[in-house]
Protein backbone atom coordinates (compact mmCIF):
# COMPACT_ATOMS: atom_id res chain seq x y z
CA UNK A 1 0.00 0.00 0.00
CA UNK A 2 2.79 2.46 0.84
CA UNK A 3 4.27 2.04 -2.64
CA UNK A 4 1.04 3.42 -4.11
CA UNK A 5 1.01 6.46 -1.83
CA UNK A 6 2.65 9.62 -3.07
CA UNK A 7 4.89 11.73 -0.84
CA UNK A 8 2.03 14.16 -0.11
CA UNK A 9 -0.28 11.31 0.89
CA UNK A 10 2.36 9.79 3.13
CA UNK A 11 2.91 13.16 4.82
CA UNK A 12 -0.83 13.45 5.49
CA UNK A 13 -0.79 10.04 7.16
CA UNK A 14 2.14 10.99 9.35
CA UNK A 15 0.65 14.36 10.25
CA UNK A 16 -2.69 12.90 11.37
CA UNK A 17 -3.40 13.32 15.07
CA UNK A 18 -2.35 10.31 17.12
CA UNK A 19 -5.80 10.07 18.67
CA UNK A 20 -8.02 10.76 15.63
CA UNK A 21 -11.49 9.19 15.91
CA UNK A 22 -11.09 8.76 19.66
CA UNK A 23 -12.48 10.56 22.67
CA UNK A 24 -10.56 11.58 25.77
CA UNK A 25 -11.73 10.12 29.06
CA UNK A 26 -10.30 11.60 32.27
CA UNK A 27 -10.29 9.50 35.44
CA UNK A 28 -9.83 11.79 38.43
CA UNK A 29 -9.35 11.72 42.19
CA UNK A 30 -9.35 14.66 44.61
CA UNK A 31 -7.68 12.62 47.35
CA UNK A 32 -4.25 11.06 47.73
CA UNK A 33 -3.93 7.77 45.87
CA UNK A 34 -1.14 5.37 44.98
CA UNK A 35 -0.27 6.97 41.64
CA UNK A 36 1.91 4.15 40.33
CA UNK A 37 -0.58 1.45 41.29
CA UNK A 38 -3.46 3.20 39.52
CA UNK A 39 -1.36 3.96 36.43
CA UNK A 40 -0.28 0.32 36.29
CA UNK A 41 -3.87 -0.93 36.61
CA UNK A 42 -5.09 1.40 33.86
CA UNK A 43 -2.16 0.46 31.60
CA UNK A 44 -2.73 -3.25 32.21
CA UNK A 45 -6.41 -3.00 31.21
CA UNK A 46 -5.83 -0.80 28.15
CA UNK A 47 -5.49 -3.52 25.51
CA UNK A 48 -8.27 -5.66 26.97
CA UNK A 49 -10.69 -2.73 27.13
CA UNK A 50 -9.67 -1.11 23.86
CA UNK A 51 -8.42 2.25 25.08
CA UNK A 52 -5.05 3.95 25.10
CA UNK A 53 -3.59 5.08 28.42
CA UNK A 54 -1.82 8.41 27.95
CA UNK A 55 -0.35 9.13 31.36
CA UNK A 56 -1.35 11.36 34.23
CA UNK A 57 -0.85 14.68 35.91
CA UNK A 58 -0.90 15.69 39.55
CA UNK A 59 -1.34 19.12 41.04
CA UNK A 60 -3.52 21.51 42.99
CA UNK A 61 -5.24 18.67 44.79
CA UNK A 62 -6.25 16.73 41.66
CA UNK A 63 -4.89 13.54 40.13
CA UNK A 64 -5.92 13.01 36.49
CA UNK A 65 -5.36 9.97 34.28
CA UNK A 66 -5.89 10.38 30.54
CA UNK A 67 -7.40 7.64 28.41
CA UNK A 68 -8.41 7.68 24.74
CA UNK A 69 -11.09 5.33 23.46
CA UNK A 70 -12.68 4.87 20.05
CA UNK A 71 -15.84 6.95 19.93
CA UNK A 72 -18.13 3.91 19.80
CA UNK A 73 -16.63 2.36 22.95
CA UNK A 74 -16.46 5.36 25.31
CA UNK A 75 -19.58 4.45 27.32
CA UNK A 76 -18.37 0.85 27.70
CA UNK A 77 -14.97 2.01 28.95
CA UNK A 78 -16.67 4.31 31.47
CA UNK A 79 -18.88 1.43 32.68
CA UNK A 80 -15.80 -0.79 33.05
CA UNK A 81 -13.98 1.87 35.10
CA UNK A 82 -17.00 2.09 37.42
CA UNK A 83 -17.01 -1.72 37.66
CA UNK A 84 -13.31 -1.64 38.59
CA UNK A 85 -13.93 0.90 41.36
CA UNK A 86 -16.81 -1.17 42.75
CA UNK A 87 -14.48 -4.18 42.98
CA UNK A 88 -11.72 -2.13 44.68
CA UNK A 89 -9.41 -2.44 41.67
CA UNK A 90 -9.35 1.38 41.59
CA UNK A 91 -9.50 3.71 44.61
CA UNK A 92 -12.87 4.91 45.86
CA UNK A 93 -14.18 8.44 45.19
CA UNK A 94 -13.26 8.33 41.49
CA UNK A 95 -14.68 10.92 39.12
CA UNK A 96 -14.87 10.56 35.34
CA UNK A 97 -15.17 13.23 32.67
CA UNK A 98 -15.58 12.66 28.94
CA UNK A 99 -14.47 15.19 26.35
CA UNK A 100 -17.13 16.93 24.29
CA UNK A 101 -15.47 18.32 21.18
CA UNK A 102 -16.53 21.71 19.84
CA UNK A 103 -14.84 21.38 16.45
CA UNK A 104 -14.25 18.68 13.85
CA UNK A 105 -10.47 18.86 14.38
CA UNK A 106 -10.98 18.01 18.07
CA UNK A 107 -8.73 20.85 19.14
CA UNK A 108 -11.31 22.57 21.37
CA UNK A 109 -13.32 20.72 24.02
CA UNK A 110 -15.02 20.79 27.36
CA UNK A 111 -15.91 17.87 29.60
CA UNK A 112 -19.21 16.31 30.50
CA UNK A 113 -19.43 14.75 33.94
CA UNK A 114 -19.91 11.01 33.43
CA UNK A 115 -19.49 9.67 36.99
CA UNK A 116 -20.54 9.63 39.78
CA UNK A 117 -24.25 10.16 39.40
CA UNK A 118 -25.10 13.67 40.53
CA UNK A 119 -21.77 15.18 39.44
CA UNK A 120 -22.88 18.25 37.50
CA UNK A 121 -19.58 19.56 36.14
CA UNK A 122 -16.10 18.27 35.45
CA UNK A 123 -12.78 19.96 34.83
CA UNK A 124 -9.15 18.88 34.95
CA UNK A 125 -8.11 21.95 36.90
CA UNK A 126 -9.52 23.16 40.20
CA UNK A 127 -12.06 25.92 39.91
CA UNK A 128 -11.16 29.30 41.33
CA UNK A 129 -13.66 30.72 43.84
Amino acid sequence: MLKRLGIASLFCLLAAPAFAETTQIVVQWTTDIDLMSVQSMLDDRAVQMGYESDGNDVGSGLVNFYLYAPDATVDGVVRHLIWMEARHMLPQHMRIGVAVYRDAARQDWTYRAAYPAGLTSFDITPRKN
